[in-house]
């Protein structure tokens, strides 16, 4: 190799050293400034690194908590940004994004229920762009703490695993979300999926929620606004049709329950014995089957947590009342009508 070559080659070895020793520390500074107005507080960043196929590695994000906030609200461990040919080709944005080992802790307060307004997300459903062929998500943590109930009650999702991707056109996107249900003490409750699709500027949401919960114990909170009362064990499978349409949107809910069981003589809202409350409303196999339907137009002031408490103690006032008409069925049809009210009185422990 001549000398002219040798030169050639050490500058281009010169060249792509110095970038990386000063280029990227550089982009770190400018990213970390960017991200830190972003969010109004100080981001970090551990490292930049260009990728080939073109693409953007940062590693070790760390969003701080604020003064009174706890715990830092959001870490990553990588996230990786890349432009494809293959995506390009066909007519997609070309970015995808993957993100490894995300960390998240969202507190829900009175006071953010208090300022929530469904307006505000129909809003900002309008203007949304995403430049994004795909958006991937492996390993994920967060931590959702309902505040707004006392006592507070922590909604732990580990192995969040979801993928958004513009598969079916540039601006209707498919969602697919699955994660471990844990309890405080990381032992696992049961599981969450989701898988549906969106179309962007406003237009139509579908969507399939499934819910398994293996002990209902965690939810008194919410079943005493609903109950006066609460189970001391038992399991829920949650099954949830979602749709937004023309700014209404609408939840269809099915709720399946067994092992169900209250605390011994505590009345419920519905004027029974919780237990008894349980006999009447369970099937022969030991379960309890609730539909309810949530409905509201985005944009109205609605406090969907009470509409959602409602329907629920109005599916179970629907079901007592024909765990009713059934014992009246069973009953001998030769009786007065005095002894088959005394006996349906009794049953109900009245």
């Amino acid at each position: 190799m001549s000398r002219k070559a040798w030169i050639g080659w050490g500058v281009v070895v010169a060249g792509v050293a110095f970038f990386y020793l000063f280029g990227t520390s550089i982009l770190r500074a400018q990213m970390e400034t960017a991200m830190s107005t972003a969010c109004s507080r100080p981001v970090t960043l551990r490292s930049v690194h260009i990728t080939l196929p073109p693409g953007l590695r940062m590693n070790g994000i760390v969003v701080p908590a604020g003064p009174r906030e706890g715990p830092s609200p959001l870490s990553v461990e990588e996230i990786t940004a890349r432009l494809t040919a293959g995506d390009l080709v066909q007519g997609r944005t070309g970015l995808n994004l993957e993100v490894k080992k995300p960390k998240i802790i969202m507190v829900w307060t009175p006071q953010a229920r208090a300022l929530f307004s469904p307006a505000a997300f129909k809003n900002a459903a309008g203007p949304i762009k995403l430049p994004l062929a795909r958006l991937r998500v492996e390993g994920g943590e967060l931590t959702f703490v309902d505040e707004t109930v006392t006592p507070a009650v922590s909604w732990n999702l580990r192995d969040l695993r979801m993928e958004i991707a513009a598969d079916r056109g540039p601006r209707e996107y498919s969602v697919k979300l699955s994660a471990r249900l844990d309890d405080d003490a990381s032992k696992a409750l049961g599981g969450l999926k989701l898988d549906g699709s969106v179309l962007l500027g406003g237009g139509p949401v579908d969507a399939a929620l499934e819910v398994d919960h293996g002990q209902v114990r965690q939810l008194s909170p919410y079943l005493r606004q609903i109950l006066g009362t609460a189970p001391t064990q038992g399991q829920a499978h949650l099954t949830s049709k979602i749709t937004v349409h023309e700014g209404v949107l609408m939840s269809r809910n099915d709720i399946v329950a067994s092992d169900i069981v209250f605390p011994y003589g505590e009345r419920t809202t519905l004027d029974l014995e919780g237990n008894r409350l349980v006999d009447l409303l369970q099937d022969p196999e030991g379960k309890i089957h609730l539909g309810f339907i949530v409905t509201g137009r985005l944009g109205e002031k609605l406090d969907w947590s009470d509409l959602a408490t409602g329907a629920l103690r109005e599916a179970m006032r629907q079901a007592l009342s024909k765990g009713i008409q059934k014992i009246l069925g069973e009953m001998q049809q030769d009786r007065s009508a005095g002894e088959i009210l005394q006996d349906t009185l009794d049953s109900l422990g009245k």
